[in-house]
């Protein structure tokens, strides 16, 4: 860029100023990107954590996968259709004799 002499305007770099290169809305990208990478790898660190405190705890590998699939029907806010699968599973066994709750009901 060349020096303005004394008295002129300085010339403005509008390539710059409007980002016409997107070389600024470029680098804001990979920035969040690299972010983004970071807390996920931390968030996987952390799940394994978890894991290893559940196993610590005693947990079956049932009951871990049972814990996971919950957190993620409420993460993904599907209890509903999860109780609509298990209502399906239950009506449907109950038709062909195949009772998947009966553990769970009391004998009287």
């Amino acid at each position: 860029m060349e020096q303005a002499h004394e008295g002129e305007e300085p010339k403005r770099d509008f390539t710059k100023m409007f980002d016409l290169d997107r070389t600024t809305v470029i680098k804001n990208m990979v920035d969040r990107m690299e972010q983004c990478l970071r807390d996920a790898e931390a968030a996987r660190d952390d799940l394994k954590e978890i894991m290893a405190d559940c196993k610590e705890r005693e947990f079956g590998k049932r009951d871990i996968e049972a814990m996971k699939k919950i957190a993620k029907l409420r993460l993904d806010d599907k209890k509903g259709a999860a109780q609509e699968q298990l209502e399906a599973l239950e009506r449907i066994g109950k038709a062909v004799g195949f009772d998947l709750f009966d553990w769970g009901r009391t004998q009287h």
